[in-house]
């Protein structure tokens, strides 16, 4: 990752992954009952919150490729 502003590239990819993995592992969390919405943790919540967070690296690295004059023919995924 080259930048001229490391430190904030560094903060946008911490803030997203927690953000997505946040967002993906509370889907894990949330289920029905007949009262309504009941909240319970599950097995499912780290896993679905490391695949948020994974995601979202991978995604603010392609754009930081596209960012640094890499084309779509020359990026490695």
């Amino acid at each position: 990752m080259h930048s001229k502003a490391p430190f904030l590239r560094r903060v946008i990819v911490v803030s997203s992954a927690l953000a997505l993995g946040g967002m993906l592992g509370s889907l894990g969390v949330v289920g029905r009952d007949r009262e309504g919405l009941k909240f319970e943790f599950h097995w499912s919540v780290p896993v679905l919150f490391a695949i948020g967070a994974v995601l979202a690296v991978l995604f603010w690295r392609v754009i930081f490729q596209f960012d640094a004059g890499a084309s779509v023919e020359k990026t490695n995924y």
